[in-house]
């Protein structure tokens, strides 16, 4: 029950670990639901009592992980509310996670 946000949605992210999700109620790989990242980056998961770990290349451009839930254009495939530790490893300034969403 509520109601889901719309329209311009935001997550401030600063370099080093970020806890974060996406603001929509949507399953989806992290490029998908508008996560910009940068080559040198992680993403963290739990999963299976421990962490799943995801590496954004900064020689080959992609993904890698020795997880199977995830592209490796467009990174971990995240489920509805999951939330994940994300380090932001570009330390010029802050960033945003930005989500413009509607729903149909």
């Amino acid at each position: 029950m509520g109601e889901v946000p719309q329209g311009s949605l935001t997550n401030n992210l600063i370099a080093g670990y970020n806890m974060v999700g996406s603001k929509v109620p949507q399953a989806g790989f992290i490029g998908d639901l508008g996560l910009n990242s940068t080559d040198g980056d992680f993403a963290f998961r739990f999963k299976n009592g421990g962490y799943a770990a995801y590496y954004k290349d900064e020689f080959g451009g992609g993904w890698s992980s020795s997880d199977p839930e995830f592209d490796n254009i467009k990174g971990p495939n995240l489920k509805v509310g999951e939330g994940f530790f994300f380090n932001r490893t570009d330390i010029s300034g802050s960033a945003t996670w930005t989500r413009n969403f509607t729903v149909q």
